[in-house]
């Protein structure tokens, strides 16, 4: 979608003082679309952190780039917000891991996207079901769609395993179409879910490096509920 986005690294889980920009279709040489230093507070209390409101153009790559003022360098959280959507996510970068967290999914026709670096991913289905998988029984339980790119070929692991799904989860995987894609793999049951019972579901697909894929995560029989979605990549 058009319109302005938010980009930020305000809030605790920035350490340093930040610098914040924007570059358009090439990260090396593209258009420098804004650029901020200090605008918002970080860990420390101070106005040392930063942040964006551009305008975005739906369909347009961008790179942001988050530096550090003078030499500076630590850990950071980056939530982006984009035009007229309420979800966000936000990353937060040390030198050793990455920990990523998308609030809800959406529907086939605006998926949620995936980094390729995978993350895990918190949301609730709700309303009317569209889609299906060919294991189970999902066809009248609403669904939440993740869209995702990795980077390296090989086997990823996509679950809903743990104490953050409350609900029967059927997780399946397409390729390259949301609706008429391919089914590259479905699981109904394969893990517990928040419950202690063996309802949440894991794939293992081997996936190609560059081909997007949509990750639906849907309920059994009508069910639904808040879920928790990890992508590790190969």
């Amino acid at each position: 979608m058009s319109g302005t986005a938010t980009i930020e690294t305000c809030g605790a889980g920035t350490s340093f003082d930040t610098v914040l920009y924007l570059r358009s279709g090439s990260c090396v040489s593209g258009a420098e679309v804004g650029c901020n230093d200090d605008a918002c507070v970080n860990s420390n209390g101070l106005f040392r952190a930063s942040r964006l409101t551009p305008t975005v153009t739906a369909g347009q790559t961008y790179f942001i780039v988050v530096d550090g003022y003078a030499g500076v360098q630590g850990s950071f959280s980056l939530r982006v917000t984009p035009p007229g959507a309420s979800t966000t996510t936000t990353t937060t970068l040390s030198a050793t891991s990455t920990t990523t967290t998308t609030l809800a999914g959406g529907p086939c026709g605006n998926p949620t996207q995936i980094p390729a670096q995978g993350g895990t991913f918190g949301g609730t289905t709700s309303g009317t079901s569209t889609q299906a998988g060919t294991c189970g029984n999902s066809g009248s339980s609403p669904e939440q769609v993740f869209q995702w790119t990795p980077a390296v070929s090989g086997t990823a692991t996509i679950e809903t395993c743990g104490a953050g799904t409350s609900f029967d989860t059927v997780l399946y995987l397409r390729s390259g179409s949301c609706v008429s894609g391919a089914e590259v793999g479905c699981n109904d049951d394969a893990c517990v879910n928040s419950n202690g019972l063996f309802r949440a579901s894991r794939l293992t697909p081997a996936v190609t490096a560059g081909q997007t894929y949509f990750i639906v995560v849907d309920g059994y029989g009508g069910t639904q509920g808040s879920f928790s979605l990890t992508v590790t990549p190969p």
